[in-house]
């Protein structure tokens, strides 16, 4: 029974990492841009709720929104930082990438500063027992939440009129904007899109627990469901997710003990190894011919 526990608590955590994994590679499909601070943006969303929920908001108020203030912020920060550098060598991008990371963690220290918060109990449910299974229902409902956060993202990518769009732009920059694609306002989709899941994810992950400077690393965790499904499926991510989840949860069980701790930040990473070893572009992922 403790191993099937581990198994369902691996799947309701590969949820919440599916979500945030959504939350890289659509906007990696909307702008090619490799958004290293999706955890950041995770961290951004939990202290957003947490601030609203301070002014007196339900928790279901509160979150809800977090999860348009932290996409309005996320489109805001991402077009102005990233628009002029549309058409640079991936390295410029992939640098500013990478000081996003750090400016987005150092405003919501500087912002609400280091100590310990009480996130509210946005989905407050108890233990379900299923036969002596016995399931955390906060984490269960938060997990469906997720899923189908990413299931209605990826339906609007596949089905709208701006969905396809952004997939245009993500086969080709060039042939898009000669189309009459706007390249800026599938920047701004894919940045709100983003950050509104970073912003559900959040709620999910962090519902009556406490917040604190490092729970960014977050992002660290699923970015392995992220490359695993391939950086241009959005729909396919909460599978890789559930792969990741339910390594991560068994190494922690098992593992952990004899390793200090640090089988269950490996584990993901060589699931993901192994994936890219049989798949380099992700069992999702679009595979593209380059030829001379």
């Amino acid at each position: 029974m403790e191993f099937a526990k581990a198994i369902v608590d691996g799947v309701l955590l590969g949820l919440i990492y599916g979500a945030v994994a959504a939350g890289f590679n659509v906007l990696f499909r909307a702008s090619k841009i490799p958004n290293l601070a999706q955890g950041q943006l995770v961290m951004l969303g939990a202290y957003f709720i947490w601030w609203l929920s301070s002014f007196g908001l339900s928790p279901v108020y509160s979150f809800l929104a977090g999860i348009a203030l932290t996409a309005l912020t996320a489109a805001i920060v991402g077009v102005v930082l990233f628009r002029p550098l549309m058409g640079r060598p991936v390295l410029t991008i992939a640098a500013a990438a990478i000081a996003l990371v750090g400016i987005l963690h150092s405003l919501v220290l500087i912002a609400w500063g280091s100590t310990e918060r009480a996130f509210p109990a946005i989905f407050d449910f108890a233990i379900f027992d299923f036969g002596g299974l016995r399931v955390d229902g906060t984490l269960a409902v938060g997990g469906l939440v997720c899923l189908a956060a990413v299931i209605a993202v990826a339906f609007y990518i596949e089905f709208s009129r701006r969905g396809q769009q952004v997939t245009a732009v993500a086969e080709d920059h060039v042939v898009a904007a000669s189309l009459g694609v706007s390249l800026t306002n599938s920047m701004i989709t894919g940045w709100l899109l983003s950050g509104g899941l970073a912003a559900v994810s959040a709620g999910a992950l962090f519902s009556g627990h406490l917040l604190n400077p490092n729970i960014d690393q977050v992002g660290l965790r699923a970015l392995p469901a992220s490359l695993a499904a391939g950086l241009e499926s959005i729909a396919f991510v909460p599978v890789t997710g559930i792969f990741i989840g339910i390594s991560e949860v068994i190494a922690q069980r098992y593992l952990d003990a004899r390793s200090s701790g640090m089988a269950s930040l490996a584990m993901p990473y060589v699931v993901l190894l192994l994936i890219v070893i049989i798949r380099p572009q992700g069992i999702y992922g679009w595979k593209i011919n380059d030829r001379v």
